[in-house]
C-alpha cells in the first residue's frame, strides 16, 4: 500500500547516442601516416602559388608519386620571413602581405573605427 501512495517511478534517462568517431583516427593508433621527404622546391613552390592549402606532389617511400595538401598551418609558418629566407625567398612585400588577408584585416580595422566615431 505505501508504494502505491508514493506514485509512479521515475524513468530513467536515456543517454544520448555519441557520433561514431572518424574511422581515419581513433586514439592508440599507429602506423597510419606516411614520413617523407619534401624538397625545398615543392615547398617554395607552394608558397608561392599564393593558395590558402596548395597542393604538393610528392615521392612516397614506394616510387610512387602522391598529390597531397599543404596543410593551412605549415603553410602559415612557411609564410613567416624567417622561413622565407631558409626557403631562399624574398620577405614577402606590402602587396603580397594584404593579398593573403592583410586586406580583410585592415577592412576589419575601418569598420571598428567607423562604429566608433
Amino acid at each position: 500500500a505505501a508504494a502505491e501512495e508514493e506514485g509512479p517511478k521515475k524513468k530513467k534517462r536515456k543517454k544520448a547516442a555519441q557520433p561514431k568517431a572518424d574511422p581515419t583516427y581513433s586514439v592508440g593508433k599507429t602506423d597510419h601516416l606516411i614520413p617523407i621527404w619534401v624538397d625545398a622546391q615543392k615547398l617554395r613552390d607552394a608558397l608561392e602559388s599564393g593558395e590558402r592549402s596548395a597542393a604538393m606532389t610528392v615521392l612516397v617511400g614506394d616510387g610512387k608519386m602522391l598529390e597531397t595538401r599543404l596543410y593551412p598551418t605549415a603553410a602559415s609558418v612557411l609564410r613567416l620571413a624567417e622561413a622565407r629566407a631558409w626557403l631562399g625567398l624574398s620577405p614577402p612585400t606590402r602587396a603580397k602581405a594584404e593579398n593573403e588577408g592583410g586586406a580583410a584585416k585592415k577592412e576589419e580595422k575601418k569598420e571598428g573605427a567607423g562604429a566608433a566615431a
